[in-house]
């Protein structure tokens, strides 16, 4: 109990944090998984406590400092994994954060790693969900924009992107293919299934 405690503290303490202090503690903290391998265990578990912390932020700034990890290879393929998913459930999802998560998953380290894409793309289509679906009693405001033209072509955008990702995938790639579908059912955008229909038959 003590521990958990503790856990959300630090969790706290890293979302009231700014971007530049957020930033500046993790990328110090957070070293290369190689030069981990010399490390004692309890230098590894305070990495593993501070990156299970860092996905539960919640902020667009701490996806942010997520994609920096990945982009200087910082974190392995199971912590982007952790990361990603931790974040996409934890995030309060606007079009800012969708959009980074869309350049994450367009991203070098996406490309090279089919268990980081998988994991990329269907924490898009949760954060889509997150962002487009309609309002529940007790739910956030959605922070869509108030103009319903743009919102509609904001949907449009998001919705051909996950077609492009299905179009994308080699025909004998079934694992590719089940991965978008995924991610076109995370995100539940009826105009995608439209067009998924028109493309099946």
């Amino acid at each position: 109990a003590e521990s958990t405690r503790k856990f959300m503290e630090l969790v706290q303490e890293l979302r009231e944090l700014q971007e530049e202090q957020l930033h500046a503690i993790i990328m110090e903290e957070i070293t290369s998984p190689q030069d981990m391998e010399q490390k004692d265990r309890l230098q590894k578990n305070v990495r593993k406590v501070l990156l299970d912390a860092l996905s539960l932020v919640g902020k667009k700034d701490a996806l942010k400092v997520i994609q920096q990890l990945m982009g200087n290879n910082k974190v392995t393929d199971d912590e982007c994994e952790l990361l990603l998913t931790g974040a996409s459930l934890s995030i309060h999802p606007c079009p800012e954060s969708v959009n980074n998560m869309l350049e994450i998953v367009k991203c070098p380290r996406c490309e090279s790693s089919q268990q980081v894409r998988k994991s990329a793309w269907l924490s898009m289509g949760t954060m889509l969900h997150g962002l487009m679906s309609e309002r529940k009693n007790g739910q956030l405001n959605k922070s869509l924009p108030e103009d319903r033209e743009m919102a509609v072509q904001m949907q449009h955008r998001y919705s051909q992107e996950l077609i492009s990702c299905f179009e994308n995938a080699q025909s004998d790639d079934d694992d590719e293919k089940l991965m978008c579908l995924k991610a076109i059912g995370n995100a539940g955008l009826e105009d995608t299934v439209d067009r998924l229909q028109d493309i099946i038959s």
